[in-house]
C-alpha cells in the first residue's frame, strides 16, 4: 500500500494528466480511473526498479516508454483493474523492449506488478479487439514472466557494470 504522499502525488499527477491529455489523439482512456490506475503501476515499477517514475506532461506523451532500464531497455507498463486478465497494447502505437503488467487495487490506490513479457512475444499474439474499435496485442497474465526474473536480469548487468 502506498503512503498518504505518495497517493496524493499520484493523483495530483493523473488529474494534470487526464486534463492535459483529455482531447489528444492517442487518448484511450479505457475507464474514469485510467490515469490514476497508470500512475500507481509506474510508481510500483519505479519502486521496483529504483527509479522515480517520469512525471512530465508532454504535449506529445510518452511515446510508449516509461522507464529505461539496463542497456537503454524501454519498459512500457501496463495497469490493470483487479480481475482482469490480459496485458493489452494497441497495434498502433510505438512498442517498448519490455512490458510489465501491474493490477490495481482501489482501496489502497496502489498496484501489485504481475509479471513481464518482451516485444517480440507481444507481437507472437494475434492481435484481436477487447470490445473498443481498435486492435490490440495481448497476453493473458498466467503466461507472463515473474517479476524476479526481470530482478535477476537487471541485478546481473548491474554486476557486469561494477
Amino acid at each position: 500500500m502506498n503512503p498518504p504522499v505518495i497517493q496524493d502525488a499520484i493523483a495530483k499527477v493523473a488529474a494534470a494528466r487526464d486534463k492535459r491529455y483529455a482531447n489528444h489523439p492517442t487518448n484511450a482512456p479505457l475507464n474514469d480511473e485510467y490515469m490514476e490506475m497508470a500512475m500507481a503501476g509506474e510508481f510500483a515499477f519505479g519502486e521496483f526498479c529504483g527509479q522515480m517514475p517520469d512525471l512530465a506532461q508532454r504535449a506529445e506523451g510518452d511515446g510508449g516508454v516509461d522507464f529505461t532500464i539496463m542497456l537503454l531497455t524501454t519498459v512500457d507498463v501496463k495497469t490493470i483493474k483487479q480481475g482482469y486478465q490480459y496485458l493489452l497494447h494497441k497495434v498502433d502505437k510505438p512498442m517498448a523492449d519490455l512490458y510489465v503488467l501491474a493490477e490495481y487495487e482501489r482501496e489502497s490506490k496502489s498496484a501489485t506488478l504481475i509479471g513481464w513479457t518482451s516485444r517480440a512475444e507481444l507481437k507472437e499474439q494475434e492481435p484481436r479487439t477487447f470490445g473498443h474499435d481498435y486492435l490490440d496485442f495481448h497476453q493473458h497474465r498466467s503466461t507472463l514472466r515473474p517479476m524476479h526474473s526481470l530482478r535477476r536480469r537487471m541485478g546481473h548487468f548491474v554486476r557486469l557494470q561494477e
